[in-house]
């Protein structure tokens, strides 16, 4: 946990890795939101406050829940208006079983739709998929 709090730059692979784990650590939430100063989840239109980690900028809630539920993360930084999103991490895969399997024989005919970045609907939302050990985006335009 702390190697990825003090993380800043370098290996996006081990990033994602630690951000995938910590998102799901026991029955609640964790969120990486730097420069926020109060953190909260939006769940059912319920606002459940997160905990900062001390030196950090890393923000925890006890979520009662044996599936991952549909929430979303609220966010201000010190002066700022509140900023509500969906958290990246509680969706599912994008890449299936198929296309590992097929990828690994070197028999999948359409892989350009599954790798790279790409805009789709997931579990019901619309946005910009981007495949497991994807560098992350410093700027990003649609």
């Amino acid at each position: 946990m702390r190697r990825f709090v003090a993380y800043r730059a370098g290996d996006t692979t081990t990033r994602l890795k630690f951000s995938a784990a910590i998102a799901r650590v026991g029955s609640g939430r964790s969120a990486l939101l730097p420069g926020a100063a109060q953190a909260e989840v939006v769940l059912d239109s319920a606002l459940l406050p997160m905990r900062r980690d001390p030196d950090s900028d890393l923000f925890t809630c006890a979520i009662a829940s044996v599936a991952v539920p549909v929430y979303q993360l609220r966010w201000r930084s010190a002066q700022g208006d509140w900023q509500q999103g969906d958290d990246p991490y509680r969706f599912g895969p994008t890449v299936g079983d198929i296309d590992l399997h097929l990828f690994g024989e070197g028999k999948h005919q359409h892989i350009y739709r599954v790798l790279g970045a790409h805009c789709c609907e997931h579990e019901g939302v619309r946005g910009c998929a981007l495949p497991p050990g994807h560098p992350t985006p410093s700027v990003s335009a649609l």
